[in-house]
């Protein structure tokens, strides 16, 4: 056994936990630079906590492992809540097999029972190597993980030419009149109004406030594009989307996240997804569809969007270029030591039933 000192993230560690954290999952894939500047947005930056609520495994004062929580404000029935989503736990190679996560999860765990006013952890991306643990732990999985995808090869050699999406770009729609602009300016209080109008109280759902976008858009690291519907000067629908790209068959292929939209009428979301995949070509793009309305899903299955029973997806799931599937939409837990039945509603509603959520990819970090 290694004995190791568990404790609450300090700054003096934060330049070594950037190092360790650039040693496994997805922050492999960045520069030290782009590891700071998640680490910053994520943990630093969040607005609902004073300090990162991060966790530490030292041994001799080196990091050996780590679990982060980023929290956010849900709302429901106009009741606001706090929500502790845990992300980027991992422990060093060497230290593996030693119950060092699992002293983690209890440690981080009880300080957030006593030390915080969270009601309730919300797991948001397990995998299926992390989903049975997180069981372990006390969580209890909600739903079936959902996205559907439209990948166009036609798209990818279109979009290569035409040098990606004109960010200055302003014309009418065909089908309502609706003036559309392509910018990547965020413009918080006409989103604001409409989510706000868009929001169903009795729905659990990020209190999409000027907080909020300002965190979640503004000072987030990742390249983002706003598309605006306006009619005159009444916004009528909108959509963001989040950049990426992955390489598959030498190809580069811009890949482009929904993080999440509203709109006034299902029309307008149809005229939404029109001027996505006709008028902007993109090549790939992800909507998540776990707790949206069937509409919704309808809309995006008559322009293509496919799930994993489509060849192509199913061949990049495997690859491990796209999300695996048959995994929970949620996983929660309620904040306290003994769970007992009550634990499991808020304002009278359970929580454990996926038709009480209403979550967009923009939840997801």
């Amino acid at each position: 056994m290694v004995d190791t000192d568990l404790r609450k993230y300090q700054p003096k560690f934060k330049e070594q936990l950037i190092d360790f954290l650039g040693t496994g999952m997805s922050w492999l894939e960045l520069s030290k630079k782009e590891r700071m500047e998640l680490f910053e947005w994520k943990y630093e930056k969040n607005p609902y906590t004073e300090k990162p609520l991060c966790f530490l495994a030292l041994h001799d004062d080196k990091v050996v492992g780590h679990r982060g929580f980023v929290v956010q404000k849900f709302q429901l029935k106009k009741n606001e809540h706090l929500f502790a989503i845990p992300g980027d736990s991992m422990v060093h190679t060497d230290y593996r097999r030693l119950g060092i996560f699992s002293d983690l999860v209890e440690f981080s765990n009880r300080d957030i029972i006593y030390n915080s006013d969270v009601d309730l952890f919300l797991s948001l991306s397990t995998t299926k190597a992390t989903t049975e643990a997180t069981k372990r732990y006390g969580y209890v999985p909600v739903g079936e993980r959902k996205k559907l995808y439209r990948f166009s090869i036609k798209n990818i050699f279109k979009y290569r030419y035409n040098d990606g999406i004109d960010l200055n770009e302003t014309f009418s729609s065909k089908k309502t009149g609706n003036t559309v602009e392509v910018t990547d300016e965020l413009k918080k209080e006409a989103i604001i109004d409409l989510m706000d109008i868009s929001t169903k109280e009795e729905m659990l759902t990020n209190l999409r406030d000027e907080q909020f976008y300002k965190w979640r858009f503004e000072e987030c690291p990742n390249e983002q594009v706003f598309i605006y519907f306006w009619n005159g000067n009444e916004l009528e629908a909108y959509v963001s989307l989040e950049k990426d790209n992955f390489r598959f068959y030498g190809l580069d292929i811009d890949y482009y996240s929904i993080l999440e939209y509203g709109y006034t009428d299902i029309k307008i979301f149809e005229e939404m997804i029109d001027t996505l995949v006709r008028r902007l070509s993109l090549p790939f793009v992800m909507s998540y569809v776990f707790t949206r309305d069937k509409k919704e899903r309808s809309v995006l299955k008559d322009y293509g969007f496919k799930g994993s029973g489509s060849y192509m997806i199913n061949s990049l799931q495997k690859r491990g270029l796209l999300d695996e599937e048959d995994l929970p939409g949620i996983l929660i837990r309620p904040t306290s030591d003994e769970l007992s039945e009550g634990d499991f509603y808020l304002n009278d509603t359970d929580v454990r039933s996926d038709k009480n959520w209403s979550l967009f990819w923009s939840d997801v970090h």
